[in-house]
């Protein structure tokens, strides 16, 4: 019996070694400012922002009508990327913003919102609006 349950808990203690390897290891919880660079993405944090002209393309394109997509990664200050894949229509932005990646996040999400252009304010944040009413002003980057 005593032989049993040392067997079962050992398989257990096993069980969470594995598990937690998976979640420090294997699984794609990172996603590093030398990687965004290297995928092309407008990037801001901590080392500063970069390819912001990639932005400033994205918005001359919208404006335009023109298709175009992007994706932009801001880190927080701890670190952890939220990444916004931005794709335009001709008509509409499409938003995907997603903070799975952040280890300190209260709520991890993945989110869906269409926007009808970008703006930036005196502050030199982006935003992108919704001017129908259905998804609230959502803030991408900042210069």
């Amino acid at each position: 019996m005593i032989k049993s349950v040392t067997k079962y808990m050992l398989l257990a203690v096993q069980s969470i070694v594995v598990v937690g390897l998976y979640w420090l290891l294997i699984r794609p919880n990172t996603y590093s400012y030398d990687t965004a660079l290297k995928n092309g993405d407008v990037v801001m944090g901590a080392s500063g922002v970069a390819n912001v002209e990639k932005l400033h393309v994205f918005i001359e394109n919208t404006k335009r009508g023109q298709a175009v997509q992007i994706r932009i990664t801001a880190y927080s200050k701890e670190g952890s990327p939220i990444i916004f894949d931005l794709e335009f229509d001709g008509e509409i932005i499409k938003c995907t913003s997603d903070n799975t990646r952040d280890r300190y996040g209260i709520t991890l999400f993945k989110e869906y919102g269409e926007y009808n252009k970008v703006t930036k304010d005196e502050r030199n944040d982006y935003f992108l609006i919704d001017e129908t009413g259905k998804y609230e002003d959502l803030w991408i980057f900042q210069e």
